[in-house]
């Protein structure tokens, strides 16, 4: 079964919820994995999936998380367009879906919201003092 959503328009959300209410009543779970990196990486290849396949090459797979990132950084810029953007998907497009869904998460009996990231979300990769100050 397949319904679209754009996770950043909350009238998807809010189609999305009265798709899952008509269809089910209810939600048991809610898995929130969508996101964007939000930045421009050059590695000679335009196409986004080039960059993971890239990172997730032997070659990087290979290397820290931390060295990954640190790769990554060096080949990428980031306009205030794409961190408007990177913000108004990850965060605010989260937030949308999780409060037109939370209805109906409220109506299971044993309901779950499962939030997941990818490597460059781990705090551990950046120091006490970056996460204080923004740096």
């Amino acid at each position: 079964m397949f319904h679209q959503l754009d996770i950043s328009e909350p009238s998807s959300a809010a189609r999305l919820a009265d798709f899952v209410k008509d269809k089910f009543g209810k939600l048991d779970i809610l898995v929130n994995n969508a996101a964007i990196l939000g930045v421009t990486v050059d590695i000679g290849d335009p196409d986004p999936a080039a960059v993971q396949e890239v990172i997730s090459s032997e070659k990087y797979t290979s290397i820290s998380a931390t060295e990954r990132l640190e790769w990554v950084d060096k080949r990428s810029t980031e306009t205030y367009a794409e961190a408007e953007e990177c913000l108004r998907t990850n965060y605010g497009g989260t937030k949308n879906v999780t409060e037109a869904l939370l209805p109906l998460l409220l109506s299971s009996s044993d309901a779950r919201v499962v939030n997941l990231s990818s490597f460059i979300a781990l705090l551990q990769l950046f120091s006490g003092e970056e996460l204080k100050t923004g740096a």
